[in-house]
């Protein structure tokens, strides 16, 4: 195994800030683009390409390609992608997920916002 000796500033860069210091007060420099910025501008890049669905050449931004090869392979009968579309149009299905332990206790878990009342209904089943 390769040990590494730490310089004394190495060490220092170590410690925990005390109250009201920073380490960084200048934050990320300036000029530096996120992940996030340099793929939403590839995606408005237009490119030619022949629509696969009207067979006609044309220019298209590549978020649209993405969009027609997904759609291309829905129509394919790809569950896939059919599930990929559902689910960005309408939203994942609420799903519960109901344990019981042996005191009779119940944890449920909500992944998606309910109603008040929805939530109240699941009170109701204790009983």
């Amino acid at each position: 195994m390769n040990k590494r000796i730490m310089t004394e500033k190495q060490l220092s860069n170590l410690k925990p800030c005390k109250p009201g210091e920073t380490k960084n007060p200048n934050g990320r420099p300036k000029g530096r683009v996120s992940l996030s910025k340099i793929l939403a501008d590839l995606l408005e890049r237009k490119i030619n390409i022949i629509d696969p669905m009207t067979k006609k050449a044309g220019r298209k931004k590549l978020s649209e390609i993405i969009n027609l090869r997904l759609m291309e392979k829905a129509l394919k009968g790809d569950l896939k992608a059919i599930a990929e579309i559902w689910d960005r149009m309408e939203g994942k299905a609420n799903q519960m997920i109901q344990h019981e332990t042996q005191e009779m206790s119940r944890i449920v878990i909500v992944q998606n916002d309910k109603t008040k009342s929805d939530l109240e209904k699941l009170g109701d089943m204790d009983e």
